[in-house]
């Protein structure tokens, strides 16, 4: 790779931080600015669950990669690889310290819970830069990483609107559960 696509790969591999911690900000406000929409809950968190809240970073991360993939994946290998194992670190980043603290202080703590969120994305942008940099092309691996990103993005949707019953997928303000709020 030239140092020009080295540059290229670097600087929007790192210029993905800020993007994604703004968009996943942003994009736990959609659901309310929208008015309930339904249509937008597949996008969104919708409650106030553990696994709503991971939609903010897996919708950050695709929402950019949309921009960035015109301008990086002819330098890189691998790229929905890259993309899927970020997203997977970012969430179980998320997850680990999330379930960690609340073991020891049985509530949620709004600081930790977006400081959990910024070590998430920058795992993620690191992990997805040295995946970039693999040193052969595996189509297979590629490929698999498209169709594991896509099958996350179906979760996503159809947990949103028929939830399991578990705790990470409760909404612990009222016991609830997705889009319809079940009990």
């Amino acid at each position: 790779m030239s140092s020009t696509a080295k540059n290229i790969v670097r600087n929007w591999t790192w210029a993905g931080i800020p993007v994604l911690l703004v968009l996943g900000t942003l994009l736990h406000f959609v659901y309310g600015w929208t008015g309930s929409s339904r249509a937008v809950g597949a996008f969104v968190p919708v409650n106030e669950s553990v696994w709503e809240h991971l939609k903010m970073g897996y919708w950050a991360l695709t929402l950019f990669s949309v921009f960035e993939y015109p301008k990086v994946s002819k330098f890189v290998r691998q790229y929905f690889l890259a993309k899927l194992v970020g997203v997977l670190v970012l969430e179980l980043t998320i997850l680990l310290i999330f379930y960690t603290y609340t073991l020891f202080t049985h509530q949620s703590i709004i600081y930790v819970d977006i400081g959990s969120y910024v070590a998430g994305v920058c795992a993620c942008q690191v992990v997805v830069y040295r995946i970039y940099q693999a040193p052969q092309d595996q189509p297979v691996l590629n490929l698999s990483g498209l169709a594991g990103y896509l099958l996350l993005a179906v979760l996503f949707a159809v947990w949103t609107y028929s939830p399991p019953k578990g705790d990470i997928f409760m909404d612990h303000r009222d016991s609830s559960y997705g889009i319809y709020r079940t009990k």
